[in-house]
């Protein structure tokens, strides 16, 4: 198998990493090392010395073939012929979650998705995303709080992380037990398409995912329809509808996306038991962990008026945008301090 493994990694480079071309070679030869042999021009690279490289910086390659390959991966329409890993191979008993969302994510929207990823890590759950700005570093950073591992699917050459800012995020990954992952070899250029094509392993990776601010263009909504089309569960974060980084979130609500406010809402809906030696340890008061001074108001009008208040209402008597209450709001029922009712929201 290493020698075919070999000759898939030149085929990979020499094709320029073209799925259904190297899918129909296999398909005709049968393994990679007869076709790589049939190709029509000669070669220019050498196949050991590709191979090294690999080698040298610790870079798996695993064929879809190979029972290591993750199984979950091996169900998708359009599966990988190959995936690179660096790090940790992972596992297939392990629960695995994508958490992805727009890279022009908001404050609040970055500590929300740190909170759920920490959660669903000190919950055993292995976080996935995809290494870019905003909500993807929001994931990892908040799994890497927790207990469990995180890892990253690139849309981009295995040898390299992009965007470049976060290469001290993508070793603490490493050095936490996780992995990076991708299917294009090293010194594959990096092409926006590549993005896209990535979205389907992050999604095929896990039994769920969930989007957080996914604007009407975002790339998480690839993600979304991607796990759609394999059979996963798609979960949203809900937010103002007046804000752009909303919209296409609250489209994936209104097509059937279950809409959640909690990690334990995505684990009863998976069916998944929360093991007590990894319940995430709660501050007996929630409120002592809020700092945000809108977030600290809205807390204090609710419990000083002793009966439910629209968001409307907040907004007048806090004199703030219904915007910055809804977000603030938002915020307050993921951490269950604040709950809504049919008349308005209570503490």
């Amino acid at each position: 198998m290493d020698e075919d493994k070999k000759y898939f990694n030149a085929l990979n480079l020499i094709l320029k990493a073209n799925y259904s071309t190297l899918a129909k070679l296999k398909s005709e030869f049968g393994c990679y090392k007869r076709a790589f042999e049939n190709l029509k021009e000669t070669p220019r690279l050498d196949v050991e010395t590709e191979w090294q490289k690999l080698q040298k910086q610790k870079i798996q390659l695993l064929l879809a073939e190979e029972s290591e390959f993750p199984s979950l991966l091996k169900e998708i329409p359009w599966p990988p012929l190959g995936i690179y890993i660096k790090g940790e191979t992972p596992k297939n008993e392990e629960i695995r979650i994508a958490v992805v969302g727009t890279r022009k994510a908001t404050g609040v929207g970055k500590e929300i998705t740190r909170r759920l990823a920490k959660e669903l890590s000190d919950n055993g759950i292995v976080v996935i995303s995809g290494l870019a700005f905003g909500i993807d570093s929001a994931s990892h950073l908040g799994a890497l709080e927790g207990s469990t591992k995180t890892m990253a699917v690139l849309g981009n050459e295995i040898g390299s992380v992009y965007p470049r800012q976060n290469y001290k995020l993508a070793k603490r990954i490493l050095e936490n037990g996780g992995c990076l992952i991708s299917e294009y070899p090293l010194g594959y250029p990096s092409y926006p398409a590549n993005f896209i094509a990535r979205n389907r392993i992050t999604s095929g990776l896990s039994i769920a995912a969930i989007i957080i601010e996914a604007p009407e263009q975002s790339g998480a909504l690839s993600t979304a329809r991607f796990a759609i089309e394999q059979n996963r569960e798609v979960f949203v974060v809900p937010g103002p509808i007046d804000n752009k980084n909303y919209q296409g979130s609250l489209k994936l609500i209104r097509e059937g996306a279950t809409l959640i406010t909690s990690v334990k809402d995505v684990l009863e809906d998976l069916g998944v038991k929360i093991p007590r030696s990894s319940s995430p340890e709660r501050s007996p008061d929630r409120q002592a962990n809020v700092k945000d001074k809108n977030q600290l108001l809205v807390i204090k009008i609710i419990q000083e008026a002793g009966s439910p208040l629209t968001i409307d209402k907040i907004s007048s008597i806090a004199k703030l945008e219904p915007q910055v209450v809804n977000q603030a709001i938002s915020f307050l029922i993921i951490e269950e301090i604040v709950k809504e009712t049919e008349k308005g929201y209570i503490v």
